[in-house]
């Protein structure tokens, strides 16, 4: 069993910081999204999709990076991440294909 705990801290920031961590979270979210529409969308049978980071990052890393700096300011530290998370969640979700009781589903969204 995987276990996941939450921790919030008080940040003190600037106006300035306060901003940019707003900003960052929907540019965030975007990049997540698209790396899992990739990953979803790449074949049309649940054995064709993007389960894996390297398999990913040959086929679209390069296309998120350039369309997340023409668009954002995000870090490459947070591309890789929303790749990692987008690969994790098509992969717990194409499970569900072989899972019989288990209804076939649908492509998440963030």
């Amino acid at each position: 069993m995987k276990l996941q705990r939450t921790t919030r801290l008080k940040v003190d920031t600037t106006e300035e910081q306060k901003r940019a961590l707003w900003e960052t979270g929907p540019q965030y979210r975007e990049a997540k999204q698209y790396a899992l529409d990739t990953a979803w969308n790449h074949g049309s049978e649940p054995k064709d999709k993007i389960i894996t980071k390297a398999t990913w990052e040959d086929l679209v890393y390069d296309d998120l990076c350039e369309k997340t700096k023409t668009k954002t300011e995000l870090q490459t530290g947070h591309i890789q991440l929303a790749r990692d998370q987008a690969v994790q969640t098509v992969d717990s979700t194409i499970e569900q294909f072989y899972n019989p009781e288990e209804p076939n589903p649908s492509k998440p969204e963030y």
